[in-house]
């Protein structure tokens, strides 16, 4: 008897708790002042900055075929000359931009320019306040009434299954 007892008593309160209106106001109260303060979105770009020049190689690997098309696709208007006779040229002009000295040197260079980290603090900032703004806009609303029902489902499923496997202990 006891189970679901606790179980309603835990879902009434994700209910009054969990709201569109709540979430907004945690929110306004509690993330946006965070992202909002410049030691945190430093702290942030520093992470992402880090995180992107360590994918430099991978970033570069994955520019290169669109590099190796676009080259083609030039030459070819530029030219007339077939893709057939491009393609190798193509791969090897890709393979020199794309190589440690050059696109992979930059964007590891511009990552750590300090005009670099301006622009992205900013940008965060922007993108914090576009989200504030969207969390009170209607259609949020419904999207975060979606979000809400998803978590108490989990939650309820969670909850009944810890309930039945440890109440009794």
């Amino acid at each position: 008897f006891l189970s679901p007892r606790i179980e309603s008593a835990l879902m009434e309160e994700i209910d009054r708790v969990m709201t569109a209106e709540n979430m907004q106001t945690f929110w306004d109260d509690q993330i946006g002042p965070h992202l909002q303060s410049e030691e945190t979105r430093t702290k942030i770009v520093e992470i992402l900055v880090g995180a992107i020049r360590s994918h430099a190689p991978d970033i570069a690997a994955r520019i290169k075929p669109w590099l190796v098309e676009t080259i083609q696709t030039w030459c070819r208007e530029k030219t007339g000359i077939a893709s057939v006779v491009l393609e190798p040229l193509a791969g090897m002009l890709a393979d020199f931009l794309i190589s440690e000295q050059t696109i992979e040197k930059g964007l590891k260079d511009w990552l750590m320019r300090n005009e670099t980290s301006t622009l992205l603090r900013n940008e965060l900032s922007h993108a914090t306040q576009v989200l504030r703004d969207y969390l009170r806009s209607p259609e949020a609303k419904g999207k975060v009434g979606d979000f809400v029902l998803g978590v108490r489902a989990r939650f309820k499923v969670g909850l009944c299954s810890y309930l039945d496997k440890n109440l009794a202990s």
